[in-house]
């Protein structure tokens, strides 16, 4: 809150001076003035003013009074071609920054800046010592930068604007500059939350992302909105927000934060998104590092009635910030040292770089090189990412050195290190539904390549049992022909094709391992087809589909390049057209395998739903092939997305449908005495079973 007052007292003095804030960056504020002597004097005089609060004495101001805390404060002004640019969709997130000249010269001269001090760059000076060299004291710095010690007294009465023009925004303004308000913010802001009281200490996961983007030249704006363009999406497909895209003395920064709605999962979320956007960014050629912390921070209104955000501030949004310029520096001979320790049969790791049973001997291969997390984002995202500890770094603010991690790139197989049910326990009950089951088995290994294939459908509330029983089905499936198994994920339930995905990855038995290019495996899998298909009319490789290929793209990151049949496609055709593809694909690989096929899909309701809807349309052909499918999934109730392409499953002719429903006493009993070694009552067992 100190920090937030403080705020208040410099947007005073901008406004005195006719300065116009543009951005609050984090602990800063980025102001702007039209470029004349006349500005570049108001500007010198409002930057002297406010480095003289550190001296002042707050005891009448309510917020500040009895507070024992020492702020400081460096300003550095530059001078140049600004550009300000608008980034994002009309409907959409929006952001406005300016970039150019300018801020290169303001960066020179913040960056030699000490504490308590206003800094001009020459530039700046050249300009003021022109006409007013006689009201500065200054002092030439080793960078040619100037620092400001004094300025003389000066009356820049006749230098202000007579008046601030003010503007009333009409339904459709306030419509458009919503834009630029965090979703999640403007949802509560049009359900009558008063901005005051948005106002909150809460636990959020902070990401900091830097682009190397030259932000010099006006042709930059393109590279911008599309980078504007891909992150907000990824930041939405995750639950993540965007809080800022600015253009500072860091560089080029996109400032995400989640848990503004909270979720367990933040910090998974955090680090999957900066996963994707590292492998976006790098196949554009822009070179990107990640800095990403998990704490407590203050969420809420900064600034003053007439100029204010909704911004994240604290601790842990300055060490996300150190962590992302660190990535962007000293991190790379930190891995070169691990990689040079690895590479000596020798020498032995430290403790912190031991490469643990959990990771593959490639690991550090695979390590994103320009992701760092502190150990608080560690510990939420252990179970949906691999990670290496490094060596404790030495950061900025930071009186102890700093536990850091490195996310290992993520497997295509889609897996998920979570905690594994223990299949070895002993099933108890569901004798009906294991009856059933293993009729089919039989009749599974009977037919073989005859077997008309089915669907099953088991659902039930969490801990009912399905994927013990699912399991122990898989096991005895094999020995009548081949189990896939794939799963949804609450962490990618947001993300289009996450479980197709999986299952074009496995059906056609592409080769994922490192050193395989997966473009080039399915091209190779395609041409087999092409070779084993006798029916010629059917070839999945004819010239009108060898034009779709490119929409493989939207399921794997293969990197067919777009052609004049899918470049221009509209979205529904596209979508219809990637299906066709898929099936095409899915008919092809099952047709050359030599023995029934057993398809399993665990947690569906982690769906999305043009994934589901493919899933539906593939069950539909299951009576024409040898292929059984398994479907597991929570109670989906009628609100639910996915609910209608959940009752298109349960609908099919060839679909049996299981409700796993409570236990019976008795069960309920074996399984709490196995667990507890202990013998359980009746009456207990049908307490538990109804509580």
């Amino acid at each position: 809150m100190v920090l937030v007052r403080f705020f208040s007292l410099l947007l005073d003095i901008a406004e005195i001076h006719d300065g116009d804030v543009i951005k609050f960056a984090g602990d800063a504020l980025l102001l702007l003035w039209p470029k004349s002597r006349k500005n570049a004097l108001l500007a010198t005089k409002a930057a002297l003013e406010a480095a003289a609060l550190e001296m002042r004495d707050f005891s009448d101001i309510p917020e500040l009074h009895d507070v024992d805390i020492c702020l400081t404060l460096k300003v550095g002004i530059g001078i140049g071609k600004t550009f300000a640019i608008q980034v994002g969709s009309f409907e959409g997130r929006k952001e406005f920054l300016i970039a150019g000249p300018s801020l290169q010269d303001m960066a020179n001269a913040i960056d030699v800046a000490p504490a308590s001090s206003v800094i001009i760059s020459a530039d700046v000076w050249e300009y003021l010592s022109s006409k007013h060299s006689d009201i500065f004291v200054t002092k030439e710095l080793p960078s040619g930068n100037y620092q400001v010690e004094r300025m003389m007294p000066v009356d820049v009465t006749d230098m202000l604007a007579k008046s601030v023009p003010r503007y009333d925004l009409n339904e459709q303004s306030i419509e458009y500059l919503a834009g630029f308000i965090p979703k999640i913010i403007r949802d509560r802001l049009l359900a009558g939350v008063i901005p005051s009281h948005l106002s909150e200490i809460r636990k959020v996961t902070v990401v900091f992302i830097g682009l190397d983007i030259d932000s010099n030249r006006r042709e930059v704006a393109q590279t911008l909105q599309s980078s504007m363009a891909h992150t907000v999406q990824v930041l939405e497909r995750y639950g993540g927000s965007m809080r800022q895209f600015l253009v500072d003395d860091k560089g080029t920064v996109i400032i995400a934060v989640f848990g503004l709605l909270a979720s367990e999962e933040d910090p998974a979320r955090a680090v999957k998104s900066a996963q994707e956007l590292y492998i976006y960014h790098e196949s554009k050629g822009i070179k990107i590092s990640i800095g990403i912390a998990t704490g407590r921070a203050y969420c809420g209104m900064i600034g003053a009635s007439t100029r204010g955000e909704y911004a994240i501030v604290g601790d842990t949004v300055n060490l996300s910030a150190r962590l992302m310029g660190y990535a962007a520096k000293e991190f790379k001979f930190q891995l070169e040292k691990l990689l040079e320790k690895r590479r000596k049969p020798n020498m032995s790791l430290s403790s912190s770089m031991q490469m643990n049973s959990p990771y593959s001997p490639d690991a550090l291969q695979r390590m994103e090189k320009a992701i760092l997390v502190d150990e608080e984002t560690h510990k939420g995202a252990i179970t949906a990412s691999e990670f290496i500890r490094l060596d404790p770094i030495i950061l900025k603010g930071k009186s102890h050195p700093v536990i850091v991690y490195s996310p290992v790139k993520k497997s295509l197989q889609g897996r998920r290190l979570q905690r594994q049910h223990s299949y070895s326990k002993k099933l108890v009950g569901r004798e009906k539904e294991q009856e059933i089951f293993k009729e089919i088995v039989d009749e599974m290994q009977k037919e073989g390549r005859s077997f008309h294939g089915k669907l099953l459908v088991l659902h039930g509330q969490p801990g009912s049992g399905k994927s013990l029983l699912i399991n122990k089905f898989s096991l005895d499936c094999r020995r009548a022909g081949h189990v896939i198994k794939v799963r949804g994920s609450s962490i990618d339930s947001n993300s289009p094709y996450y479980i197709i995905s999986q299952l074009v990855l496995k059906i056609c038995e592409l080769n994922t391992s490192r050193g395989f290019n997966l473009k080039d495996e399915l091209v190779k899998f395609l041409t087999t087809s092409c070779q084993l298909e006798s029916d010629r009319e059917e070839k999945v490789c004819e010239e009108s589909f060898t034009e779709l290929f490119p929409l493989l793209n939207d399921i794997l990151p293969l990197g067919f390049e777009e052609t004049e049949t899918t470049r221009n496609m509209e979205r529904s055709i596209r979508k219809e057209k990637t299906h066709e593809l898929l099936l095409k694909l899915f008919m092809r690989a099952i047709h050359n395998r030599s023995e029934p096929l057993f398809i399993v899909v665990e947690d569906y309701h982690w769906s999305d739903p043009i994934g589901a809807s493919f899933l539906t349309k593939f069950a539909k052909l299951l009576p024409t092939i040898p292929v059984l499918m398994a479907v597991t999934s929570r109670i989906i109730f009628p609100q639910d997305p996915l609910h209608f392409h959940f009752s298109n499953l349960q609908n099919l002719s060839h679909c049996q449908d299981f409700i796993l429903g409570t236990m019976a006493d008795l069960e309920i009993a074996d399984i709490a005495s196995r667990t507890l070694g202990g013998e359980m009552s009746d009456e207990l067992a049908g307490w538990i079973g109804h509580s």
